[in-house]
């Protein structure tokens, strides 16, 4: 899965949660600051995106999260996870 997809794919969320125009939401907006979200909703946000990207994000990793990117990145870093203990697993069996 490529980071672009995931980038416009939470864009689209923050787009229908938030009714923001794409082409307003640029990689470091600011969650809390730009668009009003309070740690619940980005709880919520985060969840959101485990059930679509299938990942699993630690509550360490959502404490880091205060932009769009962080966003982005933090679903990066799972998904890169969760294939090497995939292909580690398929290399052991």
């Amino acid at each position: 899965m490529s980071k672009e997809f995931v980038y416009w794919t939470i864009i689209e969320i923050i787009t229908e949660r938030y009714g923001i125009e794409k082409k307003k939401i640029t990689p470091e907006m600011q969650l809390k600051d730009q668009l009003g979200a309070d740690s619940l909703d980005i709880i919520e946000f985060v969840m959101l995106l485990e059930d679509r990207f299938k990942v699993i994000i630690s509550d360490q990793s959502v404490k880091s999260i205060a932009t769009v990117e962080d966003l982005v990145d933090c679903v990066m870093d799972n998904i890169k996870a969760s294939n090497q203990s995939t292909t580690s697993q398929n290399v052991n069996h």
